[in-house]
């Protein structure tokens, strides 16, 4: 049975963003974690990932192709020091290597350098791309512990360019970081529980994040009656599972519509839930101007709930 850890990433591997700039700042957070330059001499070079099991082969092969329109050639390598474990390699030709970079930031045709760190300026500035930055950092370098035991997302950075680039990204979504040294590697690092809660919901890892909840009310309940404690849980889950479908409603109704065209305040319920995806209605409610009660926020939602049925978002 897969930990939580795996568990986590393999949630973010069953999706793919659908803006291409988020397609490209999953994609380059992939490169950093995976991507080797091999050099070809006179200048030449061609990129190869290198990655561990099928389903991340599958997402890289799936962001170069459709955001590029590139098909890497596939091959085995059999790595000899880890138990003769299988990799899959995904190899860019070299003028696809060139373009690849060249979009991704990573390449200097000036120069012709290469710089594996460097990420493009709308990944900075595009609150999405940062989400879709991290959901590749995690997959490549990213390990999460047991909530049961402890409260712990860690990234394990190869170098401090990779490493303070991370920490800018997750400071502007509303998380703040630790770092610590670890061998030749710099780890960035949450581990109160409120601050890996919120990394979780920037990533969209909604089942991870029903287990995190999960884990956290049996903890704080521990001196509870097992039937209270099972009651809360089950009203928690529901509660949480309802704002997650919320939030992937309104998220893929913003995929091709401006949140501008709902009326203003039904706009502010959807940009609440976006901001907030783990909020109950009533903490919703309270975050309005003016704050509204339970019973009005409810009232907005069912009204969106009309207009994402009638523009077909299910």
């Amino acid at each position: 049975m897969a930990g939580f850890s795996e568990s986590v990433r393999k949630e973010l591997l069953k999706t793919l963003p659908e803006k291409p700039c988020c397609l490209q700042s999953e994609l380059n957070a992939l490169t950093q974690g995976y991507g080797v330059i091999l050099l070809k001499g006179g200048g030449r070079f061609q990129v190869r990932y290198r990655l561990p099991d099928g389903d991340t082969a599958r997402m890289v092969f799936l962001l170069l192709k459709r955001r590029l329109d590139m098909t890497p050639t596939i091959s085995f390598h059999v790595e000899p020091h880890f138990r003769k474990r299988r990799l899959i390699d995904l190899t860019i030709s070299e003028y696809d290597a060139k373009r690849l970079l060249l979009m991704l930031h990573m390449f200097d045709p000036k120069s012709g350098s290469v710089m594996l760190h460097h990420i493009p300026r709308g990944t900075r500035t595009r609150r999405c791309c940062r989400r879709a930055f991290i959901r590749g950092a995690y997959i490549a370098k990213g390990h999460a512990r047991d909530p049961e035991t402890a409260y712990l997302i860690e990234f394990a950075m190869d170098s401090e360019e990779r490493a303070e680039t991370l920490k800018q990204l997750l400071r502007q979504s509303g998380i703040e970081p630790r770092t610590r040294q670890r061998g030749m590697e710099e780890i960035v690092y949450v581990e109160r529980g409120d601050e890996v809660r919120d990394l979780l919901a920037l990533m969209s890892a909604h089942q991870a994040l029903f287990q995190l909840e999960d884990a956290r009310i049996r903890r704080a309940a521990g001196g509870i009656a097992n039937r209270q404690t099972n009651c809360d849980t089950a009203n928690t889950a529901r509660m949480l599972t309802a704002a997650a479908r919320q939030y992937d409603r309104i998220l893929a109704y913003q995929a091709h519509h401006s949140l501008d065209e709902l009326p203003p305040r039904l706009k502010e319920a959807a940009q609440l839930r976006l901001d907030h995806p783990e909020a109950s209605l009533q903490e919703l409610g309270a975050l309005c101007d003016p704050p509204v009660g339970k019973a009005a926020i409810s009232l907005r939602f069912k009204e969106l709930r009309g207009i994402l049925d009638a523009a077909g978002i299910h």
